[in-house]
C-alpha cells in the first residue's frame, strides 16, 4: 500500500518493513499487476503510403513490448520496412530487439542485449548481436527519463557475397523519454546504441514521436537510422 503522510510517501509491502520517500523525489508510479499478463505493455503502429507515378508501395510496422516486474524490466521491439517497385525488386529492412534489465538499488541496473536485423538494400542476410552491461537512469521527472548503459557485445555478421565474420565489440547506449506529466497524451522515446570494435563503430538510431486522441490509439511518426563507418567493400 502507498500512503501519503506530511510530504512523504510510505509504502509497505507484506512482510516487509515500510519505506518512506519524500513526495518531492518521486516521479511516477509504476502498477504492478498479479499476473503475467496484467504486467505487460504494448504497442503496434503500422503504416503504408503508395506513389502512383511509379507504383512503388511502402510499409512500416513498429511494435514494442515492455514487462515489469519489481526487480526486473523485460522489453522487446520490432522495426520493420518494405518498399516495392513496378520496376526494380523490393527492399526489406527488418530490426528485432530484446532486452532484459535486473534493476538495483539508486536506479542502477545490469542488462543483456539481443539484436537480429537484416537489410536487403546493404545485402546484410543477418547480424545477430549478444551481451550484457551495466547502466544507470540519470535524470527521472514527471516529463522526462534518461538513462544510460555500457557493455560487451558478441556480433556475428552474414552479408551477401563475404565470409561470414564474428568480433567483439563494445556497446553504449541510451534512452530520452518525454512524455505529458500524469497522462499518455504525448510521448517522445529517443533510443541510441553504438558498438565499437578496432578500425570500426557502427551505430543504430530510433525515434517515435505519439499523441494519443482516442483511447488507446495514437498518431505516430517513427524515424530509423543507421551508420556503419567501414561497411563490406562491395557495400561502400
Amino acid at each position: 500500500t502507498l500512503t501519503p503522510a506530511g510530504g512523504q510517501l510510505v509504502g509497505t509491502a507484506a512482510g516487509t518493513a515500510p519505506v518512506t520517500v519524500p513526495l518531492m523525489e518521486v516521479t511516477g508510479l509504476v502498477p504492478i499487476g498479479t499476473s503475467v499478463w496484467r504486467r505487460m505493455d504494448g504497442s503496434v503502429d503500422v503504416g503504408f503510403s503508395l506513389a502512383q507515378a511509379n507504383l512503388e508501395t511502402h510499409w512500416t510496422l513498429n511494435g514494442a513490448t515492455t514487462y515489469r516486474s519489481r526487480r526486473f524490466r523485460v522489453s522487446s521491439t520490432v522495426a520493420s520496412q518494405l518498399t516495392a517497385r513496378e520496376d526494380t525488386d523490393s527492399n526489406s529492412r527488418n530490426t528485432l530487439s530484446f532486452n532484459v534489465s535486473r534493476l538495483f538499488d539508486n536506479n542502477w541496473f545490469a542488462t543483456v542485449l539481443v539484436q537480429l536485423q537484416q537489410n536487403e538494400e546493404l545485402e546484410l542476410r543477418l547480424r545477430t548481436v549478444g551481451g550484457g552491461g551495466v547502466g544507470k537512469a540519470l535524470s527521472q521527472t514527471n516529463h522526462h527519463t534518461i538513462s544510460l548503459y555500457g557493455g560487451v557485445v558478441a556480433t556475428r555478421e552474414d552479408f551477401t557475397g563475404e565470409p561470414i565474420t564474428n568480433r567483439a565489440e563494445i556497446a553504449v547506449g541510451g534512452q530520452m523519454d518525454f512524455f505529458t506529466p500524469g497522462t499518455t497524451d504525448f510521448s517522445l522515446t529517443n533510443s541510441v546504441v553504438s558498438f565499437y570494435s578496432a578500425g570500426r563503430a557502427r551505430v543504430e538510431l530510433q525515434s517515435a514521436w505519439r499523441h494519443a486522441f482516442l483511447s488507446d490509439f495514437y498518431w505516430s511518426l517513427n524515424g530509423v537510422e543507421s551508420f556503419d563507418s567501414d561497411p563490406p567493400d562491395a557495400q561502400k
